[in-house]
């Protein structure tokens, strides 16, 4: 999958609305759409981002923040994909995965398809979970397993 990972983005609620946040996203398109061409693609295929959910926060200001969060990525070409139920997994398997948003700006029409859509998720437990945060591959696998994807994580 020749997709772009945005782990974090977080910004001091004193400096918003001063297009800090749209700057910062479109900085990073480009550069993920520069590293693409410099692993030999013609161009990047998607962006894929995870937010928290509304149901996750904790006051109404949370709410309303994740309600312009959401907005926000929306407005910038991202789509979200809420009948997906993605869930972040969780660092072992004694706690329970946690349910995310998941927005995917798509370069390729052929990326919204729900089996390109699990491709996107595997490639994120697997890329993100596994190698970079070391979660164990039966945790992810399991999760994988709950959202009706056959195929696993691997250990390379």
């Amino acid at each position: 999958m020749n997709a772009g990972f945005i782990v974090y983005i977080v910004t001091n609620p004193t400096l918003r609305s001063r297009k800090l946040c749209s700057s910062t996203i479109s900085r990073l398109e480009e550069i993920l759409s520069q590293e693409s061409k410099k692993a030999g693609y013609d161009f990047l295929d998607a962006i894929v981002l995870e937010t928290e959910t509304k149901e996750m926060v904790h006051s109404n200001k949370e709410k309303e923040d994740c309600m312009k969060r959401n907005i926000f990525f929306e407005r910038k070409g991202y789509l979200h994909f809420n009948t997906l139920h993605y869930q972040q997994p969780p660092l072992n398997r004694v706690e329970p995965s946690i349910p995310f948003n998941l927005f995917v700006k798509n370069y390729r029409d052929t990326l919204t398809t729900k089996e390109r859509l699990f491709d996107i998720i595997l490639d994120i437990y697997q890329e993100k979970y596994f190698n970079i945060n070391g979660i164990d591959k039966a945790t992810l696998d399991h999760c994988l397993q709950d959202k009706g994807i056959t195929r696993q994580v691997t250990n390379c």
